[in-house]
């Protein structure tokens, strides 16, 4: 399940030799998947404001997730 790849640069060669992979329908489960992900607040809101940099997953990266698919990957 790509979480951070999604971050890597498009030209990013990663150390697979055979893959492949699926992409699974979850459609009926989008609201389900955007309150889970809302749960986490001190990921996705500055809740932790005393931090020295406050941080929290960017909207486009959250927005990978808003989808109603999920892409599930295998290697070899």
């Amino acid at each position: 399940y790509p979480v951070w790849g999604w971050t890597l640069p498009a030209d990013q060669v990663l150390p697979i030799v055979q893959s492949g992979g699926w992409r699974v329908p979850t459609g009926p489960h989008l609201a389900a998947k955007r309150a889970a992900i809302a749960a986490h607040r001190s990921q996705t809101t500055d809740m932790i404001a005393d931090a020295a940099t406050p941080w929290h997953l960017a909207d486009d990266f959250l927005r990978r997730f808003d989808q109603p698919f999920e892409l599930l990957l295998h290697d070899g």
